[in-house]
Parts: structure tokens; C-alpha cells; sequence
């Protein structure tokens, strides 16, 4: 209903080309460049649906990422208009590709958003992870055709500076014990129950990988990730 609303007051452009109708116009949309060749997100070299190779796999690491496009392009505009100029309905339209082009490969009970900065959240007024697994709960399925659920299950401890100014090191650094579970949610409803970390954008991973230690460390059985973008 909200969307609805917005829609009336403030009509949908194209991120791409500005006609009126969309956030991805026909045309634009083919404009996106598709993560098509999924990776293993620790070494990066070709996996199955972005599966962690058994190589790679780490005592309280992350068991795959789905990615759904290279940070550029109409992706890259559309993300900066959702950060920058608070137009978090376009959430809606990336959830729907998502729901388009992930194929439903990882079998988890709960979409985790990654959450922001709390002084970060508070200026921009929403976490555009979070209205991002809000709209994903519609699009994508479940094995036994339950309807998933989105908990925020972590909270961040302390602020951190935004990742894309740092090396890789210093990212992994700058997220290092950042996030803890939140009070809401007791450690037992955590241990053998499996989780779906969503957010925008993953350059090296390392908050992915820092949020996936901290659910596995309080007893997941399986945690995945879901990002819009790769890059940045």
C-alpha cells in the first residue's frame, strides 16, 4: 500500500534513461551487467551458485553467496538514489530481479539484513538492507512453499568508516567484532537453524564474513548471503 501511495506522489523513473513507468525500464534492464558466473566468495574462482568450495570452507564461515550483478551501470545508479537520495522503493524492482535470476539453490529458515550504522541509519532514516529483505520475502520460495521471514538478528557494537575508502586489510580490520546478536533474540534460537545475511553491495566480503562468524559462533547450522552487487 505504501509503494502504491509513493507511486501516485512520486511516479517511477528509470534509474538508465528517466522514462516514466519503471526503476529498470525494458530497455535498461538489459543494460544491467549480470553476475552471471557465480564464485566461491573466498577465492573467487567459479563456484555453483556461488557455493563455498570445501576447500575454502572455514569453521565459522560463510556456506555461499549469491550475487546478482556487477556494481555498474543501472545497478550502481540505482543503489546511490537508494543510499543518497532515500529512494528505498526501488528496493521493491531489485528484489524482483533477484526473485528473476536466483534460483532458490539455498535452503535457509530466516533473510538477515546486515545492519547499518546506527547513527547512519538514523540521518538516512531506513537500512536499505533491511527494506531490501522486506521485499525479498515476496519474491523468493522455499523448498516446503513456507513464506520466509526477515529478523534483525545482529546489531552493530560500534561505528565503522565506510568500507569502499579502505584497503583490503584495513576493511577486515575496520569490521572486526562490529556486530554481536541482538538482545531481542535469545542465543537457543539461533543454534541449528540456518540464515540468509542480505545486503547491497560486497567488495571483499568482509562484513558478509564478519556477520556470518558471529551466527555461526552462537551455533548456526548454515549461514548464505544474498547481495544486489559485487564491486564498489
Amino acid at each position: 500500500m505504501l509503494n502504491f501511495l509513493l507511486d501516485l506522489i512520486f511516479p517511477r523513473t528509470c534509474v538508465g534513461c528517466g522514462k516514466w513507468g519503471k526503476y529498470f525500464c525494458d530497455k535498461c534492464v538489459t543494460k544491467i551487467d549480470y553476475f552471471t558466473d557465480q564464485v566461491c566468495p573466498y577465492c573467487e574462482r567459479p563456484s555453483p551458485y556461488g557455493l563455498t568450495h570445501p576447500r575454502c570452507q572455514k569453521a565459522f564461515g560463510i556456506d555461499g553467496m549469491y550475487t546478482l550483478a556487477h556494481y555498474r551501470g543501472p545497478i550502481q545508479k540505482a543503489i546511490q538514489l537508494i543510499k543518497y537520495r532515500n529512494s528505498w522503493a526501488i528496493c521493491q524492482e531489485l528484489a524482483e530481479l533477484i526473485g528473476k535470476n536466483y534460483h532458490d539453490k539455498y535452503n535457509f529458515d530466516y533473510l538477515v539484513p546486515v545492519p547499518l550504522a546506527p547513527k547512519r541509519e538514523r540521518k538516512r532514516g531506513f537500512n536499505q538492507a533491511e527494506k531490501l529483505a522486506g521485499e525479498l520475502v515476496k519474491c523468493l520460495r522455499t523448498t516446503d512453499h513456507r513464506r520466509l521471514t526477515v529478523v534483525n538478528l545482529l546489531k552493530r557494537t560500534r561505528e565503522t568508516k565506510p568500507q569502499f575508502d579502505l584497503k583490503y586489510s584495513e576493511r577486515q580490520k575496520n569490521v572486526h567484532e562490529a556486530f554481536t546478536l541482538s538482545n531481542q533474540y535469545p542465543v537457543s534460537s539461533v543454534q541449528q537453524t540456518s540464515f540468509c545475511l542480505v545486503d547491497d553491495v560486497s567488495t571483499t566480503g568482509s562484513t558478509i564474513f564478519e556477520c556470518a562468524k558471529i551466527l555461526k559462533k552462537a551455533g548456526a547450522s548454515k549461514v548464505f548471503a544474498i547481495c544486489v552487487a559485487r564491486g564498489g
